[in-house]
């Protein structure tokens, strides 16, 4: 495959990010002893390609046969998301321990810097 971009839509996410049981993991795209369980970013992957998944290493997934970077989903970053924005989601995930539900409200807010959402 030549574009390995994801195409699902910001709105498309914000509802999976909301769906009711939805299991989130933090540190990692997607749960090793459990496969359901993704960070807010391995959602994204996910809703794109479930079947795309393939294990890399301890801290390293693939996506369609493609490592991806775990904090910018680079080069599977759809084209409506930033690198900055990229790296913010995975940081509200993971170092503020936001739920997938408050950070679906992050990017409902149009994904202002973390730093300006977080003291709102």
């Amino acid at each position: 495959m030549s574009d390995q971009r994801i195409t699902v839509t910001r709105e498309r996410w914000i509802e999976r990010l909301r769906e009711p049981g939805r299991k989130q993991t933090r540190g990692v795209l997607r749960g090793y002893d459990d496969p359901e369980a993704m960070c807010c970013l391995g959602h994204l992957c996910d809703e794109q390609d479930p079947d795309g998944w393939g294990y890399c290493s301890s801290d390293l997934w693939f996506m369609r046969g493609v490592p991806v970077a775990p904090n910018t989903l680079h080069p599977h970053r759809p084209d409506w998301m930033t690198v900055r924005q990229a790296f913010d989601a995975a940081e509200l995930n993971d170092k503020y321990g936001k739920s997938l539900t408050e950070i679906a409200d992050w990017v409902e807010a149009g994904m202002p810097p973390i730093t300006e959402w977080l003291a709102s």
